[in-house]
């Protein structure tokens, strides 16, 4: 007999729980599990709530466990050095029954007896952001679950490379340190410090703590200005002590002289960069990191097995005024158009029934490509342009870039799909040797080749001839305008061929390149020809 129920998202979980403790889990696991058929509970435990970081955590685990139908709790001390406030919050959720407990650590080794006492009450534990001490945890026999977060040492060695660029390998740099203990902190320190020591002509001549906080890092900024003379750099560990460090350069009348890099690209760090007032900052997306640890916490109760590590990618944020922006993208269904110039970025989509304009956000330079992310306070999108070969949908050309558009907030959820850049650009930086013509193999012995230049011209030389033309791309395809040819003595077969590849240049002819790299000119029932890259 098969009975079929129709049960809420939380029903569904619940029940699957319920199976998992009849049979795999230990009692105590169950009865917090199923306790008179609550909705799993997951407490999320922050360094505290008075850092935008952190607030963005707190919104992408809202996000998550309302997805999922579980009730989250959020707690987090006032200031990130109250240690022992965390230690207490931890441990009033303990006697909550809470099913599984997500903790962003305010010390690497004072959290562990809390630790250790979840681990005695059968609560699972997620480390989020800031590693625990591995050898605490050893000696109090304590276990976590998963660690969630950036690499932070990564993330010091991306900074202190991007400041010495920034710096032209020369100059005077102060270091604003967070709180002393804390491990995430100190692993951008080891980073930075390691990325700096490969560049001898920077002198780091100061380096304390401002604890995380931007009027602490006003106050240090300001002494270490008047005791050290030519500062050209500072390091922050933090995007709010980098703030404060901007404010104190500003009120000593050096605004824009010293490049200040900071740490998390909160938005007001974003916009300081756009501004002009910072150099940089590094991105670890702390909404993802909520946002995973309660899908963490989801696998755990029922019972899946997780990765010790999940890593959370960082990204550069800069300035990009080292040449004028200018970046078009298209999609179809439903009909998008994105243009991105150095001031503003456009989109228009529903076939032009809707439409955003706002001014162009800091740039993220990611791992094969870059993030745009809009929030104007109408409008929330994240546009993604990645360095990989894109065909357009409808006409199959070949485009230098695959961009996507995710929407968030009140346009809804849903991602827009297409192609970006310019397209000759995929045309661009190799000589094409030709192997067919018009569906059959070049008389043997015989080569044509051709070469697109970022001038707009195209050249090349087959055995009887070189030629050269201006060549255009447009809706229908390509095109070889105004060619011209310096003619050789040859056989006349291959005579021919040549002739009949000018004539195929010489007509305006789809293209597109296939999944083996090569160019493909023409159409089915007219064929043009086949190059691949020489």
């Amino acid at each position: 007999m098969i009975v079929m129920a129709f049960l809420s998202r939380s029903q569904r979980f619940l029940s699957a729980s319920a199976l998992l403790c009849a049979t795999l889990l230990p009692a105590s696991a169950c009865n917090r599990a199923a306790d008179a058929g609550a909705k799993p509970v997951v407490a999320l435990v922050l360094k505290t709530l008075n850092n935008p970081f952190f607030v963005d955590m707190e919104a992408g685990a809202k996000a998550a466990a309302d997805s999922l139908g579980f009730e989250l709790i959020v707690q987090a001390p006032d200031r990130e050095t109250d240690v022992e406030r965390q230690m207490q919050i931890v441990e009033n959720l303990l006697q909550r029954r809470i099913s599984v407990l997500a903790l962003v650590p305010n010390g690497s080794v004072e959290l562990v007896p809390v630790i250790a006492k979840a681990n005695a009450a059968n609560i699972p534990v997620i480390i989020v952001d800031s590693r625990v001490d591995s050898a605490a945890l050893a000696a109090a026999n304590a276990t976590t679950v998963t660690f969630i977060g950036s690499d932070n040492e990564d993330g010091g060695r991306v900074a202190g490379t991007f400041l010495g660029e920034r710096l032209k390998g020369a100059g005077r740099v102060v270091v604003l340190e967070g709180i002393p203990g804390h491990e995430s902190g100190d692993a951008r320190l080891r980073g930075f410090r390691s990325a700096i020591a490969r560049t001898p002509g920077i002198t780091i001549v100061a380096s304390q703590t401002a604890n995380a906080e931007r009027d602490q890092a006003f106050n240090v900024m300001q002494n270490l200005l008047q005791s050290n003379a030519n500062i050209s750099g500072v390091f922050a560990c933090n995007d709010v002590m980098a703030l404060g460090a901007v404010e104190a350069i500003a009120a000593a009348g050096r605004a824009g002289e010293i490049a200040v890099v900071g740490f998390d690209a909160q938005d007001d760090a974003r916009k300081a960069i756009t501004e002009g007032r910072m150099a940089g900052t590094i991105a670890q997306s702390p909404r993802e990191m909520g946002r995973m640890a309660v899908l963490t916490a989801a696998r755990i109760i029922k019972g899946e097995a997780v990765p010790k590590e999940q890593p959370v990618p960082i990204a550069l944020v800069k300035a990009e005024s080292a040449q004028p922006l200018s970046f078009r993208a298209v999609g179809n269904e439903p009909g998008w158009l994105l243009a991105i110039a150095d001031s503003t970025l456009t989109l228009r989509w529903n076939y032009d029934e809707q439409r955003a304009t706002v001014r162009t956000p800091a740039r993220e330079t990611v791992q094969g490509g870059s993030v745009y992310r809009v929030n104007d306070g109408t409008s929330r999108f994240i546009v993604t342009v990645r360095d990989t070969a894109c065909a357009d949908a409808m006409s199959g050309h070949p485009f230098p870039a695959r961009v996507t558009v995710v929407f968030e907030g009140g346009e809804g959820a849903r991602t827009l799909t297409g192609c970006g850049g310019e397209p000759a650009a995929s045309l661009r930086g190799a000589e094409w040797r030709v192997d067919s013509l018009r569906g059959a193999p070049l008389v043997a012995g015989s080569t044509i080749t051709l070469a697109f230049g970022s001038d707009g011209k195209v050249s090349g030389s087959a055995s009887c001839n070189r030629y050269s033309g201006a060549f255009v791309i447009t809706e229908s395809g390509l095109l070889v305008q105004n060619a011209a040819t310096t003619r050789r003595a040859c056989e006349p077969a291959v005579n021919q061929q040549e002739g009949e590849f000018l004539a195929v240049l010489g007509s305006v002819m789809p293209y597109h390149i296939d999944e083996s790299g090569r160019l493909v000119v023409g159409r089915a029932d007219a064929p043009g020809f086949v190059a691949r890259r020489n």
